[in-house]
């Protein structure tokens, strides 16, 4: 779960929005500090079952479903 939270929030940061379930886009592109960015990433990672934080953790390592 660490390496889905690091992730996300490089992705925060870089603005790779896309990467954000849709739920959550809004809020990180509108998020302007990095407290505020760090809150929406482990809003979005607590909403998340520990099956879809895997499906996620794999999706972003690039090995699918």
């Amino acid at each position: 779960m660490q390496n889905v939270f690091t992730q996300l929030l490089d992705a925060s940061q870089r603005k790779r929005y896309f990467l954000f379930p849709p739920a959550y886009q809004s809020a990180i592109k509108n998020a302007r500090t990095k407290g505020e960015r760090v809150r929406v990433v482990a809003d979005c990672i607590a909403g998340m079952t520990e099956k879809e934080i895997m499906h996620f953790h794999r999706g972003l390592q690039g090995l699918g479903a």
